[in-house]
């Protein structure tokens, strides 16, 4: 689900005459697409499994390949339920986690030779009700921003740069807007 609405957008064009909204709301969609896939990480929460390897050398600490915002269950490789209080995520005070942590106390390890461990959880890197604002705010500023500039390349010379040479005109795309560049790179997930 996108993480801005129709009306943040109108607002930033600053449009007065009528839209395209269905246009609008694709160009919203594929600005959090793009966003996403470039970053590595769920603007808005998706709930669902995925599935690692057990740590190895018998570590305790499972890595996660995104951020998770809310565990619900772990199943181990061998079938075996894991309870939430055997478990310590990494932050511990922060948001999102990024692994979790067998507690010394837990009766159990890490198993995965005939199955993979499964988590279930809401996945996000973002959550509008536990981060903070800045977060969610640049998330929701850059959506707008790429929205705004995918609906303008139907008029695409408001994007392009105009270079006279000897032999004519030389138009060059810009290409995606630099502060959205820029929250990419320093928003990005390295795993």
């Amino acid at each position: 689900m996108p993480i801005v609405n129709i009306n943040e957008v109108k607002r930033y064009l600053d449009v007065s005459e009528p839209i395209d909204d269905l246009m609008l709301e694709e160009c919203i969609a594929r600005a959090q697409a793009l966003l996403e896939q470039n970053t590595g990480r769920y603007l808005d929460s998706v709930k669902e499994t995925r599935f690692f390897q057990a740590p190895k050398y018998g570590g305790a600490t499972l890595m996660l390949d995104n951020d998770l915002m809310n565990l619900i269950r772990v199943v181990n490789g061998d079938g075996e339920e894991i309870s939430p209080y055997d478990v310590i995520y990494e932050p511990i005070n922060g948001w999102p986690k990024y692994a979790i942590e067998l507690r010394a106390s837990a009766e159990t390890a890490w198993v995965s030779d005939d199955a993979l461990i499964s988590v279930r959880g809401e996945w996000a890197w973002i959550d509008k009700h536990k981060q903070p604002t800045y977060r969610y705010q640049g998330a929701k500023q850059a959506v707008i921003r790429l929205t705004s500039y995918l609906y303008k390349q139907r008029d695409s010379q408001v994007f392009e740069t105009t270079a006279f040479m000897e032999g004519g005109v030389l138009t060059i795309p810009q290409g995606m807007p630099k502060s959205v560049l820029d929250w990419i790179d320093g928003n990005r997930r390295y795993v």
